[in-house]
């Protein structure tokens, strides 16, 4: 089993706010969420976020979030950040948080590889 991180952070450069746009009527975010527990090798789900609005976003939308520190370059350091709050854990998944659509099969898959290579991490 392994923890997913999803990576959000709200200041974009290219689309800033992109975790929380809602045209389907719920945040983007949400739905890459619901996607990730479909998978059935992960034991959690968490976004990373050093915005506020997105960590209660997910909140409210019955997801786990934790805040992390702002000043990270990219998403694979802000998933290492969480995964210092949890060192007992061996398996770590970093899933971009503007993949609605990812199959969970995929995620699986990627677990397997992952506890069959030893490899402590990787993005799907």
């Amino acid at each position: 089993m392994a923890i997913l991180v999803i990576p959000a952070r709200h200041g974009s450069k290219r689309l800033p706010g992109k975790p929380l746009l809602d045209d389907t009527g719920r945040p983007l975010i949400l739905h890459v969420v619901e996607r990730a527990r479909s998978a059935t090798r992960v034991s959690r789900v968490i976004v990373a976020t050093d915005d506020p609005r997105i960590e209660r976003a997910v909140v409210e939308g019955g997801g786990e979030a934790m805040l992390s520190r702002a000043e990270h370059d990219c998403g694979t350091s802000r998933v290492a950040e969480v995964a210092e709050a949890f060192p007992d854990e061996k398996l770590f998944v970093n899933l971009q948080g503007d993949e609605p659509e990812i199959d969970p099969d995929d995620i699986d898959r990627l677990v397997r590889e992952l506890e069959e290579s030893g490899a402590p991490m990787a993005t799907a």
